[in-house]
C-alpha cells in the first residue's frame, strides 16, 4: 500500500548476525551511525563470539547470542524488532550515507522490499577480481536479490528466512517474494561488501556451503543454475567489462572456476551421504 508523504516516518529494524568479527563490525556499526536516516533500531545477534564481537556489539547495540548458523539468528532478530521495515546486513558490510533514507523512501513510495546493489571492498588482486565479478551482477535479474530491506509485514507474511537453509537462503527469500506478488524496488546507494578473499579461505567456505544446497537447488532448479552455474548469463552481459580488464577476468574464472569445483564436490558428498543414509537397514535394538 502507497503511503501518503505527510505520514509520519517509519522506524527501521537492521539485524546484523555475527561470529569473530570485531573489528568488520565496528565498522558496519560506524556506517550506521552516519546515516541520513536516523530513526534505526539495531540489532546484533552473535553467535557466542570469542573475540570481543559480543562486547562491541552490547556497547554500541541491542545485542544478545543465539547459534547455529545465519538463517537462525536473523530470524531471532526479527523476532524481536520493532521497526516497520526490516534490514539484514552482514558484519563485512559498510553502508552508503544516505541507502536507508533511499530505502525508506521507496517504501513510502509503496514497494515491499528493495534490491541493495553490492561493491566489493578490499585491496589485493583477488579482492579486485571479486569487485569486476560484483559489478557483472549490477542489475542483473538472476544475480540480485530483495532480501535486505523489506516491509517488516510483508517479510513475516511470506514466512522470512527458512530455518531449514543455510546455502541459497537469501535467493530463496527472493523468489517467495516475487511468487507472492511483492513490490520490488532497487537503490542508487550502494553497500561495501569487505568479503573474505583468501582463497583457499573462500574455497572451503563454498565446500561446506556445496554440502548444504541440495535443499534449494532440488526446488528451484531452473533458477538457481542460473544463479549457481560457473558460466552465468551476467558475464556475457558484462563481456565488454571483462576484455577491458584481462588480468582480474583471469583471475575472476580462476576463482569462480575452482569455488564452483568445491561447492560441487561438497554437492556431490552430500548427496552420496543422504544416498547411503537411506540405504541403510534399519538398526536393531536388543531388550
Amino acid at each position: 500500500m502507497k503511503r501518503d508523504s505527510s505520514d509520519p516516518l517509519p522506524q527501521v529494524s537492521i539485524v546484523i548476525p555475527t561470529r569473530n568479527c570485531r573489528s568488520e563490525l565496528a565498522r558496519l556499526l560506524d556506517s550506521i551511525a552516519r546515516q541520513t536516516f536516523r530513526d534505526v533500531e539495531t540489532i546484533v545477534v552473535d553467535n557466542f563470539s570469542s573475540d570481543g564481537t559480543f562486547e562491541e556489539a552490547a556497547a554500541r547495540a541491542t545485542a544478545f547470542q543465539i547459534g547455529p548458523e545465519r538463517h537462525a539468528q536473523r530470524t531471532a532478530g526479527a523476532a524481536r524488532s520493532r521497526g516497520e521495515y526490516l534490514m539484514f546486513f552482514d558484519a563485512d558490510m559498510e553502508l552508503d550515507a544516505t541507502l536507508i533514507e533511499e530505502c525508506v523512501a521507496l517504501g513510502r513510495r509503496g514497494f515491499d522490499a528493495v534490491i541493495l546493489p553490492e561493491r566489493g571492498g578490499g585491496t589485493g588482486y583477488w579482492a579486485s577480481c571479486q569487485k569486476l565479478e560484483k559489478e557483472c551482477y549490477w542489475e542483473d535479474p538472476w544475480m540480485e536479490a530483495a532480501n535486505r530491506f523489506l516491509r517488516a509485514e510483508v517479510y513475516r507474511k511470506v514466512g522470512g528466512y527458512r530455518a531449514d537453509l543455510i546455502a541459497g537462503e537469501d535467493f530463496e527469500l527472493h523468489d517467495r517474494l516475487v511468487a507472492a506478488g511483492a513490490r520490488i524496488g532497487r537503490s542508487r546507494a550502494m553497500i561495501t561488501h569487505y568479503e573474505d578473499t583468501r582463497f583457499w579461505r573462500v574455497v572451503r567456505k563454498k565446500f561446506y556451503y556445496g554440502t548444504c544446497a541440495r535443499r534449494v537447488l532440488r526446488e528451484a532448479p531452473k533458477s538457481n543454475f542460473m544463479r549457481f552455474v560457473f558460466l552465468k548469463p551476467a558475464y556475457f552481459r558484462n563481456w565488454r567489462k571483462l576484455i577491458r580488464h584481462p588480468l582480474l577476468a583471469l583471475g575472476l574464472a580462476t576463482m569462480k572456476g575452482v569455488q564452483f569445483l568445491a561447492g560441487g564436490a561438497g554437492l556431490a558428498l552430500a548427496t552420496i551421504r543422504a544416498g547411503a543414509s537411506r540405504a541403510a537397514p534399519p538398526r536393531l535394538t536388543g531388550h
